[in-house]
């Protein structure tokens, strides 16, 4: 199984259904779950441990987490995503299950929430995640959570079994005006203009000075 950053496997079963879970920047642990997942390679990069981005206000993000059944049956699962909090060293801790989404849970569209994958079988998942025009500054943070319910060995007890890939987006401040370049105001641009046209306006007088002379 594929080992990531920011990838965890949980198995939660009766009143703990509902309980937050910690996942870790870079650990993975092997609960039994039989199927992995991982980004995908392509414009974000190859070989990725987690899902980070940087993004401004009104951006969308486009990805792919692959999904694989590494068992030897047929696997019914689930995908949804989950919101969470960043915190201060460096966790993401997931809002409990059940939660009403309230923030990137809202940000990102998935193309599928039901997965049946044959033994071995790969399935890419991919999501859309559309940064409000109004977000403001800093990290947000969350999981895109792959789960599988199965009966456990006590009766009438089910084993909600996950595997979840967290996503901090850090939102981040735009610069200027398009074209403007970094830290460049609009203002400057346009007093820079307004300079160029008054100095192509002077030498076209004394042009035409010179050749009417």
């Amino acid at each position: 199984m594929r080992r990531g950053a920011g990838m965890l496997s949980v198995a939660l079963a009766g009143p703990a259904l509902a309980g937050a879970v910690l996942l870790a920047p870079s650990a993975w642990a092997d609960d039994g779950a039989s199927w992995g997942i991982r980004p995908a390679d392509g414009t974000h990069g190859s070989a990725r441990e987690n899902l980070r981005y940087t993004a401004a206000p009104g951006e969308v993000i486009a990805d792919v987490l692959v999904v694989t059944n590494r068992g030897t049956e047929r696997l019914g699962l689930r995908v949804s995503v989950s919101d969470g909090v960043l915190t201060a060293d460096g966790l993401v801790e997931l809002a409990p299950a059940g939660a009403d989404p309230a923030a990137l849970a809202t940000w990102v569209h998935l193309t599928d929430e039901d997965l049946e994958l044959a033994p071995g079988e790969s399935h890419d998942v991919a999501f859309e995640i559309a940064v409000p025009a109004d977000a403001a500054p800093g990290p947000v943070a969350g999981a895109v959570v792959t789960s599988s319910l199965a009966e456990s060995a006590e009766p009438g007890v089910a084993v909600d079994r996950r595997l979840a890939a967290s996503v901090v987006v850090e939102v981040v401040e735009e610069t200027g005006e398009a074209g403007a370049g970094p830290g460049v105001p609009g203002w400057a641009v346009l007093a820079v203009v307004g300079l160029t046209l008054a100095a192509a306006a002077t030498w076209l007088v004394v042009l035409r000075g010179r050749a009417t002379g």
